[in-house]
């Protein structure tokens, strides 16, 4: 598994890959401004102290997102007063797809790209993005990986997936894929 920031995102193979028939009744609910509540008292963080969360949200996607044409999805990070701080993009593949020939299409990698404002008070501030890129053969429930996108640090968590060998190689069955992304603004 890698994390890779860029000033930019670089072109990579995006997938049509039915996620946009997953996104269920969840997707009435936008934009998700809840606080995290799976961890300890569900409380956002005090912002207290350099690098301490000060404001947390916690995004199950694909429900969470908004679907896209071209099979992804984007979730957008916004705070309690309604500002876009930055973006989730679920996802792409570096890699070359592979069909079944049932209408199943598997990836060797799963590619979520982050952004995220470089200062939260300004709602004219630079974006800065990041990737992390999942290897099929690592995707599992639990897997995590965290990246750093501007103020946002986002953590995200594998909640179920298929990969099965496909030619000898581990492949993820593209619909399955389940993730949750904690999201946490720094100051």
């Amino acid at each position: 598994m890698s994390a890779r920031g860029s000033g930019r995102w670089a072109p990579v193979l995006v997938l049509a890959c039915m996620i946009a028939a997953t996104c269920s009744a969840g997707c009435a609910d936008w934009p998700p401004t809840r606080p995290m509540d799976n961890r300890g008292s569900g409380a956002a963080g005090s912002g207290v102290g350099s690098g301490a969360p000060s404001e947390t949200w916690s995004l199950a996607l694909p429900a969470d997102g908004t679907p896209n044409p071209d099979g992804t999805v984007t979730a957008p990070v916004v705070d309690a007063q309604g500002q876009t701080l930055g973006q989730i993009d679920f996802f792409t593949a570096i890699g070359a797809p592979v069909d079944d020939g049932s209408g199943t299409t598997y990836l060797p990698d799963a590619l979520i790209a982050v952004s995220g404002t470089e200062n939260a008070t300004d709602p004219n501030a630079v974006l800065a993005s990041n990737e992390m890129d999942f290897p099929a053969d690592q995707i599992q429930p639990g897997a995590t990986m965290t990246a750093q996108a501007g103020g946002l640090v986002f953590t995200v968590v594998i909640e179920s997936a298929d990969v099965q060998l496909i030619n000898g190689l581990p492949m993820l069955d593209a619909a399955s894929l389940v993730v949750r992304v904690d999201v946490a603004l720094i100051s």
